[in-house]
C-alpha cells in the first residue's frame, strides 16, 4: 500500500505497470503488451523487406534499361567499327589495332547484358537489314523457340522464311519454306490483335496465294480469299489506305485465278470490283508502277469477262472497251520504266483484245 500511495510501479517487458494492480491482472497486463511487442517487430520486418524488395526491383528496371540501351549502342558501335575496319587497312600489332580490339570487346559487351531472347531478335533485325535472310530465318526460329507464343517473333519468322524461299533455286527448298511460312503465319494469327493480326493475315494469304498459284490448289486459293477478307476487317481504308489497296489488289489477283479456273464471271465480277476499290487509292500520280500493274490485271479480267459474254451483247462491248483502256494506259506506264516481263504481258492481253475486237466488228458486219 505505501508503495501504490507512493506512486511507485514495477517494470515489465521495458513497461512500467502500476504496482497497485493485482497479479493477475499484471500477468495480463503482462501478455497483452507482449503480443503487441511480436507485432510490432513483425511489421518491422515486413517493411524491412518491403523497401529491400522495392530497391531491388529499381535497380533491376535500371539494368534492364541500361542493357536495352547498351545493347543498341553495341550494335550500333560494332557497325561503325566494322565499317571502319573495311574503309581503312589496320595493320596487326599496332595501336589502331589495339583500339579496334578494345572498341569490339566493349560493344560486344553491351550486347551481352541483355537477356537471349533480346539479343537474338537485335540480331534478326541487323542480318535482315544486311539482307541476310538465312541467317535472319536461323535466329528468328531459336528466338520463337524460346517464346513459342508471341506473335511478333512468329510473323517475323515467317517473313524471314518467305524471304529465303525466293532466293532459292531448288523447287524442293523452295516449297519447303513456304509451307514453313504458312504455318508460321497461322500461328501469328492465333496470338496477335488488331493491325498487326490484320499484318499476320496479309501475309497468311500471300502465302497461300503463292502456293495455289503455282501448285493450282483451289482450295489453298480459297483460303488465300478469306485470308485477305479477314485482313481488310482490320487494315481498313480509315486507317492505311495503301496497305488496304495493296490488300484489295492481291484479293483481285485470287478472285481473278478462281474464276478462270472455274469460269465463274461472279467470281471475276468481284475481281474487278477489287482491283477498282485498290485503284481508289493507286492513283496514278502518286504510285504510277503500282497503278499501272493494277490496271493491267483488271485489263485482263475485263478481257476474260468478255470472252464469258454473248458476242451480241453490249455488255462484251463495254467489257472490251474498259480492258483496252485500262491495257493502254498501263502499257504507257510500263513503257516508261524498266520492267519488260510486266511489259510483254501486257502487250500481249492488249493485242488479245484487239483481235476479239476485231472479231466482234466481223460478226456485226456479215
Amino acid at each position: 500500500m505505501l508503495l501504490a500511495a507512493l506512486g511507485i510501479a514495477v517494470t515489465i517487458f521495458g513497461v512500467a505497470v502500476p504496482f497497485f494492480l493485482t497479479r493477475k491482472q499484471r500477468q495480463d497486463y503482462s501478455d497483452q503488451l507482449k503480443t503487441i511487442k511480436a507485432h510490432e517487430a513483425e511489421m518491422t520486418k515486413m517493411r524491412s523487406k518491403l523497401e529491400e524488395l522495392l530497391a531491388q526491383a529499381e535497380q533491376s528496371l535500371q539494368r534492364t534499361h541500361a542493357a536495352q540501351r547498351g545493347a543498341e549502342d553495341g550494335l550500333a558501335h560494332i557497325k561503325a567499327v566494322v565499317a571502319s575496319i573495311n574503309a581503312v587497312d589496320v595493320e596487326p600489332g599496332t595501336e589502331q589495332a589495339r583500339k579496334v580490339q578494345s572498341a569490339m570487346q566493349d560493344a560486344a559487351a553491351k550486347i551481352e547484358l541483355l537477356p537471349l531472347h533480346e539479343r537474338l531478335r537485335l540480331n534478326a533485325l541487323d542480318a535482315q537489314a544486311r539482307n541476310d535472310w538465312h541467317t535472319a530465318l536461323s535466329l528468328w526460329q531459336q528466338r520463337l523457340q524460346l517464346m513459342p507464343n508471341d506473335g511478333e517473333t512468329a510473323l517475323a519468322f515467317g517473313n524471314a522464311c518467305l524471304r529465303d524461299a525466293s532466293q532459292q533455286s531448288n523447287p524442293d527448298i523452295q516449297f519447303a519454306g513456304e509451307l514453313q511460312a504458312l504455318k508460321s503465319f497461322t500461328q501469328a494469327v492465333q496470338h496477335l490483335s488488331g493491325a498487326r493480326l490484320g499484318d499476320a493475315l496479309h501475309s497468311q494469304g500471300d502465302a497461300m496465294w503463292t502456293l495455289g498459284y503455282r501448285n493450282k490448289d483451289t482450295q489453298m486459293l480459297k483460303g488465300a480469299e478469306q485470308a485477305y477478307r479477314s485482313a481488310l476487317q482490320e487494315r481498313t481504308r480509315e486507317r492505311v489506305p495503301m496497305s488496304w489497296a495493296a490488300i484489295q489488289s492481291n484479293l483481285g489477283n485470287v478472285l481473278s485465278v478462281l474464276g478462270q479456273q472455274q469460269g465463274d464471271a461472279g467470281l471475276l465480277q468481284q475481281s474487278v470490283d477489287a482491283y477498282r476499290s485498290a485503284l481508289q487509292e493507286r492513283t496514278r500520280e502518286r504510285v504510277p508502277m503500282d497503278w499501272a500493274s493494277t490496271q493491267n490485271n483488271l485489263g485482263s479480267v475485263l478481257r476474260d469477262l468478255a470472252r464469258l459474254s454473248s458476242d451480241e451483247s453490249l455488255e462484251q462491248r463495254r467489257y472490251l472497251h474498259e480492258a483496252k483502256g485500262c491495257l493502254e494506259g498501263a502499257l504507257v506506264a510500263f513503257t516508261a520504266g524498266t520492267d519488260c516481263v510486266k511489259e510483254k504481258n501486257c502487250r500481249q492481253a492488249l493485242t488479245q483484245v484487239q483481235e476479239l475486237i476485231e472479231q466482234r466488228q466481223a460478226h456485226e458486219g456479215e
